[in-house]
């Protein structure tokens, strides 16, 4: 399980992720900004577990917080390898300009 707090009208943003896969949150340009990797054991591992939580993060205006499932992961592509975290975040990349079918993009108030 990913948790994220985002603050709409500063953009900050803080994370728990309990061995979920990472999230990733992508600047203007593309690059990986920050992976919003664990913080801890998979959720129901052990039931006395706590998780912290990493903040300080900031998405500004123009990034992209990408948020997914495992799922999204193990999918293959025709070749049969599978769609690890650089194949998805190679097509964030190539298509970040594009609105996707049904965007699900949500905007911050003041921000493009």
């Amino acid at each position: 399980m990913l948790f994220v707090c985002l603050e709409r009208g500063s953009g900050r943003l803080a994370f728990a992720n309990a061995g979920h896969p990472a999230g990733y949150l992508i600047d203007r340009s593309g690059a990986v900004k920050s992976a919003l990797s664990p913080t801890g054991l998979p959720l129901g591992m052990f039931a006395d577990r706590g998780y912290s939580c990493r903040a300080g993060l900031v998405l500004e205006p123009g990034d992209l917080a990408v948020l997914l499932t495992d799922s999204a992961l193990e999918t293959e592509a025709p070749d049969g390898a599978e769609f690890d975290a650089e194949r998805l975040l190679k097509v964030v990349r190539d298509n970040r300009h594009r609105p996707a079918p049904g965007d699900r993009r949500q905007r911050l108030p003041g921000r493009p």
